[in-house]
């Protein structure tokens, strides 16, 4: 097991958590109490893509998060580009969009040190289908010589490597499901998948076999059915890091998302470094039934990942509204019975990433293209200046006194 020598600790943050200047301070406050180093920001509407918020409190939330210590990244939705119809990754026009979107963020907002891609998929499960997975490959190249050029990281989701789909089972490949995953699946006859599928006699992956099993899905690699390859991504350079969304909060469910990962990565000669654990802090969606506000449960899934070697974790989200994040907090930062008297995140540690040390202020926000034939609100307004400053002050005071 390789161990991280930086450990990321990041916050998915929503518009709807940083609309106003009290709600800004709040977020940043949460993130320090939580000994966190980075922040995934939703980006509003730019240009014809897709977006949510508005761009004051957008500019607002960067400039105080990396005056506050934070890496700071933005947060796109990919395949919602051209929202309400699905983007089409196959054609290079929507390609060369992708790229030009990202382009413009980084021009427009020069203090981002990241791009985080998220839905980089097709919104549909169904069978693996070799245009498609390199439509999304392609794209993800597109957007990195854009990041590669402006000198900012990239980092990508994915969905778990084990849930809801039967595709991709031992003899039955049903369309193009990747040849790493067919050698993989061969060299190891004892796999997680062939395992679940072979009590089940229906040629189907069951989840009632194995501890820690979600009846409620099927199981398989399900990237493969939205026409993600996140291993190729990794193994070929496209991404710096992956981020499953494996949102549950059962730890043996977990424990197994985590090994069948452990074992991808290392097929391909990679260590989990390269694997940020997505931790689903949220009440039972339609999409991850057996999430749950659950502390002991998130201290469970890192505690786990950290014998792993697990490069680190990323929390969505801290900052629902209506939601008393208190008792997650510190159950990662201070010894309790929900950690065991032993918290993940007792100290604080550095971002592994590297932040860019700029400040986003209203000259640049003319950088930011128009949105529907509007001009772009980039700017901070008097007002909110003096808030921003005020917050900012409070937020170095309270920083300092955190890392002593």
């Amino acid at each position: 097991m390789v161990k991280a020598t930086t450990e990321l600790r990041a916050n998915w943050v929503a518009h709807d958590s940083i609309q106003t200047a009290v709600g800004r301070y709040s977020m940043i406050r949460k993130m320090m109490d939580a000994r966190m180093n980075t922040a995934f920001v939703e980006t509003p509407p730019i240009g014809d893509s897709y977006g949510e918020g508005d761009m004051d409190a957008f500019f607002s939330f960067l400039n105080e998060a990396k005056s506050s210590g934070f890496v700071v990244f933005a947060w796109i939705s990919n395949h919602k580009r051209t929202y309400p119809v699905p983007a089409d990754l196959r054609l290079e026009d929507e390609r060369k969009a992708q790229a030009q979107w990202v382009e413009d963020i980084i021009k427009g907002a020069p203090c981002i040190d990241g791009i985080a891609i998220d839905y980089i998929r097709y919104p549909t499960w169904e069978v693996s289908d070799g245009e498609k997975i390199e439509g999304v490959s392609l794209t993800i190249q597109a957007i990195r010589k854009v990041t590669d050029q402006r000198s900012v990281s990239l980092l990508s989701t994915s969905f778990p490597a084990a849930t809801v789909t039967y595709r991709g089972v031992d003899s039955s490949w049903d369309g193009d499901v990747p040849a790493w995953f067919q050698d993989w699946y061969a060299a190891n006859p004892q796999n997680y998948f062939k395992v679940e599928a072979s009590s089940g006699g229906t040629g189907m992956v069951n989840q009632g076999n194995l501890n820690g099993s979600n009846p409620a899905f099927l199981l398989g690699p399900s990237f493969m059915s939205y026409q993600q390859d996140p291993i190729s991504w990794i193994e070929n350079g496209f991404v710096d890091h992956v981020v499953p969304m494996q949102y549950t909060a059962d730890p043996a469910v977990m424990r197994n998302d985590i090994d069948v990962w452990e074992s991808f990565t290392g097929w391909i000669g990679h260590n989990m470094t390269s694997i940020y654990l997505g931790l689903g802090w949220m009440d039972e969606p339609s999409s991850f039934p057996d999430s749950q506000f659950d502390p002991a449960a998130m201290v469970a899934h890192v505690k786990y990942g950290q014998t792993k070697g697990v490069g680190g974790y990323t929390i969505f989200r801290l900052g629902i509204p209506g939601v008393d994040d208190r008792p997650l907090i510190d159950a990662l930062t201070t010894p309790n019975a929900e950690n065991e008297w032993a918290p993940p995140f007792i100290t604080a540690t550095a971002s592994p990433f590297s932040s860019v040390d700029l400040i986003c202020g209203m000259e640049i926000a003319e950088e930011i293209p128009a949105t529907n034939g509007q001009s772009s609100v980039g700017k901070i307004s008097s007002d909110s200046s003096t808030v921003l400053t005020f917050s900012l002050t409070v937020a170095f005071l309270l920083r300092g006194i955190l890392l002593r």
